[in-house]
């Protein structure tokens, strides 16, 4: 295989393309291509918002907030009654995802042990309002779109519930870096 051009695009022109396009190429949905959209990807650290009409990008902006946000006021919280508990924000995101399906979320460091519950609770609901208020911000009508798709780990993964009851015109993409709907550019040899 040959790479006769390569073309660096960003996350949501990528999320665009991967609901425009099918896997081998072809138009997936037409009508996408004429509707106002907007592309909502919550990272670890940012959240980039993108409106695109005809397919064009017409507004990005990027914001300072997303899910290390909340593992960030977990760890200060932690600190406050536990001075001596040393736990960075990358092991208790590794600890609080292996207990994606448990109730209660209890975190560990040596022989200490926290019942950080209430506080992911606080936390996540603290950084959705953030999140929120920063669309908003940006897109003051947000029902002007007629379709919202949701990326990113932060949005996709932590916030899913809260922009599903924020807006029913939100569909979640999965993965869409992972994939090349057009294979465009490519010769085989």
């Amino acid at each position: 295989m040959m790479i006769r051009k390569k073309e660096v695009i960003s996350q949501p022109i990528a999320v665009f393309l991967d609901a425009y396009y099918d896997d081998h190429g072809g138009v997936r949905n037409e009508k996408l291509i004429d509707q106002d959209v907007l592309i909502i990807d919550g990272g670890s650290g940012t959240l980039d918002l993108a409106h695109l009409r005809g397919g064009a990008v017409v507004k990005q902006s990027s914001e300072a907030v997303g899910i290390n946000d909340v593992y960030a006021r977990i760890v200060d919280e932690i600190r406050k009654s536990q001075p001596t508990f040393r736990i960075s924000p990358v092991e208790l995101e590794a600890q609080l995802r292996s207990q994606d399906a448990q109730a209660t979320k209890i975190v560990q460091y040596g022989r200490y042990t926290v019942d950080v519950t209430k506080m992911l609770q606080l936390a996540t609901e603290e950084v959705w309002t953030r999140t929120k208020n920063a669309i908003q911000r940006q897109f003051p009508a947000v029902d002007q779109f007629e379709r919202i798709f949701l990326a990113g780990g932060s949005a996709g993964g932590a916030f899913v519930n809260q922009f599903r009851a924020w807006n029913s015109f939100v569909t979640v993409v999965d993965h869409p870096q992972e994939r090349n709907p057009l294979r465009v550019g490519f010769a085989s040899t």
